[in-house]
Protein backbone atom coordinates (compact mmCIF):
# COMPACT_ATOMS: atom_id res chain seq x y z
CA UNK A 1 0.00 0.00 0.00
CA UNK A 2 1.60 3.39 -0.55
CA UNK A 3 1.89 5.76 2.10
CA UNK A 4 -1.36 8.46 3.44
CA UNK A 5 -1.71 10.94 -0.20
CA UNK A 6 -2.88 14.19 0.54
CA UNK A 7 -6.43 14.81 -0.77
CA UNK A 8 -5.46 17.33 -3.63
CA UNK A 9 -3.90 14.23 -5.44
CA UNK A 10 -7.29 12.41 -6.06
CA UNK A 11 -10.20 13.39 -8.41
CA UNK A 12 -13.15 14.46 -5.81
CA UNK A 13 -15.66 15.65 -7.81
CA UNK A 14 -17.38 12.98 -9.69
CA UNK A 15 -14.31 11.69 -11.87
CA UNK A 16 -13.64 7.66 -11.01
CA UNK A 17 -10.82 6.61 -9.34
CA UNK A 18 -9.22 3.71 -11.91
CA UNK A 19 -7.38 1.78 -9.22
CA UNK A 20 -8.36 -0.23 -6.31
CA UNK A 21 -5.44 1.51 -4.13
CA UNK A 22 -6.16 5.06 -5.73
CA UNK A 23 -9.33 4.82 -4.14
CA UNK A 24 -8.13 3.05 -0.35
CA UNK A 25 -6.18 5.75 -0.46
CA UNK A 26 -8.46 8.56 -1.11
CA UNK A 27 -10.89 6.55 1.60
CA UNK A 28 -7.93 6.63 4.29
CA UNK A 29 -7.17 10.19 3.70
CA UNK A 30 -10.96 10.89 3.84
CA UNK A 31 -11.01 8.94 7.19
CA UNK A 32 -8.34 10.59 8.58
CA UNK A 33 -9.29 14.52 7.54
CA UNK A 34 -12.49 13.24 8.68
CA UNK A 35 -11.31 12.21 12.14
CA UNK A 36 -9.42 15.81 12.53
CA UNK A 37 -12.65 17.88 11.76
CA UNK A 38 -14.45 15.86 13.92
CA UNK A 39 -11.60 16.62 17.09
CA UNK A 40 -11.87 20.15 16.29
CA UNK A 41 -15.45 20.53 16.31
CA UNK A 42 -15.83 18.47 19.51
CA UNK A 43 -12.88 21.71 21.05
CA UNK A 44 -14.59 23.95 19.36
CA UNK A 45 -18.06 23.13 21.19
CA UNK A 46 -16.15 22.47 24.45
CA UNK A 47 -15.01 26.07 24.11
CA UNK A 48 -18.34 27.43 22.97
CA UNK A 49 -20.32 25.59 25.94
CA UNK A 50 -17.56 27.28 27.86
CA UNK A 51 -17.80 30.91 27.32
CA UNK A 52 -21.83 30.05 27.67
CA UNK A 53 -21.44 28.73 31.16
CA UNK A 54 -18.68 31.44 32.14
CA UNK A 55 -21.21 34.47 30.94
CA UNK A 56 -23.89 33.13 33.13
CA UNK A 57 -22.19 32.03 36.51
CA UNK A 58 -22.88 34.97 38.63
CA UNK A 59 -19.62 33.89 40.71
CA UNK A 60 -17.60 35.28 38.89
CA UNK A 61 -19.32 38.40 36.51
CA UNK A 62 -16.03 40.46 35.77
CA UNK A 63 -13.67 37.75 35.93
CA UNK A 64 -10.53 38.57 33.37
CA UNK A 65 -9.27 35.36 32.49
CA UNK A 66 -5.96 33.49 34.19
CA UNK A 67 -4.46 35.86 36.06
CA UNK A 68 -0.95 37.19 34.16
CA UNK A 69 2.40 35.23 35.05
CA UNK A 70 4.48 38.51 36.56
CA UNK A 71 1.74 41.32 37.20
CA UNK A 72 2.59 45.18 38.02
CA UNK A 73 3.69 45.92 41.66
CA UNK A 74 0.33 47.39 43.22
CA UNK A 75 0.21 50.75 44.04
CA UNK A 76 1.25 54.21 42.77
CA UNK A 77 4.99 54.93 41.18
CA UNK A 78 6.93 56.60 43.91
CA UNK A 79 8.02 60.42 43.52
CA UNK A 80 6.92 62.40 40.38
CA UNK A 81 6.49 59.27 37.98
CA UNK A 82 3.18 58.53 38.99
CA UNK A 83 1.50 61.68 37.26
CA UNK A 84 0.38 65.20 37.44
CA UNK A 85 -0.39 66.37 40.79
CA UNK A 86 -3.85 68.35 41.10
CA UNK A 87 -4.67 70.85 43.35
CA UNK A 88 -7.83 73.40 44.09
CA UNK A 89 -7.42 76.63 42.95
CA UNK A 90 -6.86 79.36 45.88
CA UNK A 91 -9.82 81.80 46.21
CA UNK A 92 -9.09 85.22 44.78
CA UNK A 93 -10.61 87.44 47.95
CA UNK A 94 -11.41 85.63 51.21
CA UNK A 95 -14.04 87.53 53.04
CA UNK A 96 -12.26 87.30 56.47
CA UNK A 97 -8.74 85.71 57.54
CA UNK A 98 -8.44 83.90 61.10
CA UNK A 99 -4.96 82.91 63.02
CA UNK A 100 -4.62 79.51 64.32
CA UNK A 101 -1.57 80.20 66.16
CA UNK A 102 0.63 77.22 67.28
CA UNK A 103 -0.15 76.28 71.35
CA UNK A 104 2.54 77.19 73.62
CA UNK A 105 3.61 74.14 75.30
CA UNK A 106 3.24 70.51 73.30
CA UNK A 107 -0.35 68.62 74.69
CA UNK A 108 1.50 65.17 74.61
CA UNK A 109 4.82 65.54 76.27
CA UNK A 110 4.36 69.64 77.99
CA UNK A 111 7.80 70.60 76.32
CA UNK A 112 8.74 73.36 74.14
CA UNK A 113 6.92 74.38 70.75
CA UNK A 114 9.67 76.18 68.13
CA UNK A 115 7.42 78.19 65.12
CA UNK A 116 8.28 76.90 61.40
CA UNK A 117 6.25 78.44 59.54
CA UNK A 118 2.95 79.29 58.32
CA UNK A 119 0.48 77.26 56.30
CA UNK A 120 -2.86 77.70 54.55
CA UNK A 121 -6.17 76.42 54.59
CA UNK A 122 -9.46 78.01 52.84
CA UNK A 123 -12.74 76.57 53.94
CA UNK A 124 -15.91 77.70 51.91
CA UNK A 125 -19.33 78.03 53.86
CA UNK A 126 -22.25 77.43 51.95
CA UNK A 127 -24.97 79.68 52.79
CA UNK A 128 -28.18 78.33 54.31
CA UNK A 129 -31.48 78.20 51.83
CA UNK A 130 -34.40 80.41 53.15
CA UNK A 131 -37.48 79.82 51.68
CA UNK A 132 -39.69 82.94 50.21
CA UNK A 133 -43.22 82.78 50.91
CA UNK A 134 -44.98 84.94 48.85
CA UNK A 135 -48.87 85.82 50.06
CA UNK A 136 -51.51 85.90 46.68
CA UNK A 137 -54.92 87.72 47.29
CA UNK A 138 -56.64 86.67 44.07
CA UNK A 139 -60.13 88.32 43.83
CA UNK A 140 -63.20 85.58 42.67
CA UNK A 141 -65.98 87.01 41.72
CA UNK A 142 -68.95 86.52 39.01
CA UNK A 143 -69.88 87.75 35.78
CA UNK A 144 -73.30 89.54 36.16
CA UNK A 145 -74.37 88.84 32.42
CA UNK A 146 -73.30 84.71 32.43
CA UNK A 147 -72.83 84.46 35.97
CA UNK A 148 -69.44 82.46 35.20
CA UNK A 149 -66.95 82.45 37.88
CA UNK A 150 -63.70 84.62 37.61
CA UNK A 151 -60.65 85.05 39.27
CA UNK A 152 -57.80 87.35 39.13
CA UNK A 153 -53.80 86.04 38.39
CA UNK A 154 -50.74 87.49 38.70
CA UNK A 155 -48.21 86.53 36.12
CA UNK A 156 -46.06 84.83 39.14
CA UNK A 157 -48.96 82.64 40.08
CA UNK A 158 -47.80 78.53 39.27
CA UNK A 159 -51.30 77.99 39.46
CA UNK A 160 -55.48 78.72 39.61
CA UNK A 161 -56.06 76.27 42.23
CA UNK A 162 -57.70 78.21 45.17
CA UNK A 163 -58.61 76.19 48.91
CA UNK A 164 -57.45 73.10 49.51
CA UNK A 165 -55.75 72.02 45.96
CA UNK A 166 -53.75 75.23 46.17
CA UNK A 167 -50.37 74.47 45.34
CA UNK A 168 -47.92 74.89 48.37
CA UNK A 169 -44.61 75.34 46.20
CA UNK A 170 -43.78 77.60 43.44
CA UNK A 171 -40.92 77.19 40.38
CA UNK A 172 -39.38 79.99 41.51
CA UNK A 173 -37.81 82.91 39.35
CA UNK A 174 -36.41 82.47 36.35
CA UNK A 175 -33.74 84.27 34.34
CA UNK A 176 -33.98 85.80 31.30
CA UNK A 177 -31.28 85.95 28.81
CA UNK A 178 -30.13 89.45 29.94
CA UNK A 179 -29.59 87.78 33.50
CA UNK A 180 -32.89 89.63 34.96
CA UNK A 181 -35.46 87.66 36.72
CA UNK A 182 -38.71 87.23 35.14
CA UNK A 183 -41.96 85.63 36.16
CA UNK A 184 -43.51 82.79 34.97
CA UNK A 185 -46.52 83.54 32.50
Amino acid sequence: MRPEADISDFPISGEPVETLEDAQALIAALQSENAELKARITDLEGAVEALRRGSKRQSAPFSKGDPKEEPARPGRKKGKAHGRHGHRMVPANPDRTLDAPLPERCPHCDGQVDFEHWDDQYQTELPEPRPVITHFRVGVGRCRGCKARLQGRHLEQSSDALGPRAPRSGPGPRRGRCGCTTAWA
